[in-house]
């Protein structure tokens, strides 16, 4: 009888044994030597930093969606209108300014809906960039579709827009930068135009 107690505890420790290699070890351990988990907490961590910083509430599908769209079509139309300005400045007898102040007018309003969007930020933009609009010379219409349209060039062709591209928290602030400076040309241009 005492023989047989002690063959089963030995089978029972064996099998016991065996089991604890079989079955997977805690990853707590692991996890806290892995610099890839500290690297992956530290990404959390800013993303939980920026969110703070502009808190939006989760959005459902459906407003993704929307939000997409606004975005695609400020993008497309901020570049058609560019090309309708330039065609109205070019074309015809007579410069017709008072439709290119409503062309300039009406691409403000799709930068700041598209910086708003994209960029998540607050309408707090009109204010800046009138600010800084008051500092700029005086230029001629020419002078401002020009550097409009080079600024539309820049922000188009920035590699945010490529797909599949991860882009540097630099490369978003000068796009966004770029956007910034197409609503101050389009101020600059109703003004001039008006006048």
């Amino acid at each position: 009888m005492k023989f047989a107690l002690l063959v089963l505890c030995w089978i029972a420790a064996s099998v016991l044994t065996l089991i604890s290699q079989i079955l997977p070890t805690p990853v707590i351990n692991d996890e806290i030597k892995d610099n890839g988990s500290i690297r992956m907490r530290s990404i959390e961590l800013e993303r939980l930093k920026r969110n703070l910083r502009n808190p939006r509430p989760p959005e459902t599908s459906k407003e993704t969606e929307i939000r997409y769209a606004e975005i695609k079509d400020d993008f497309e139309s901020i570049q058609k209108i560019q090309s309708s300005i330039v065609k109205t400045y070019t074309t015809g007898l007579e410069i017709n300014y008072e439709r290119i102040r409503k062309l300039a007018f009406e691409m403000r309003k799709k930068a700041i809906r598209l910086d708003i969007n994209f960029f998540n930020t607050d309408p707090l933009l009109d204010s800046s960039v009138e600010a800084k609009n008051k500092k700029t010379r005086k230029k001629t219409t020419r002078d401002l579709i020009i550097e409009l349209d080079k600024a539309i060039g820049r922000f188009v062709s920035s590699p945010i827009f490529k797909q599949g591209k991860i882009v540097s928290s630099d490369v978003m602030e000068k796009s966004q930068n770029d956007l910034y400076e197409i609503v101050k040309l389009c101020d600059s241009l109703s003004q001039v135009t008006e006048n």
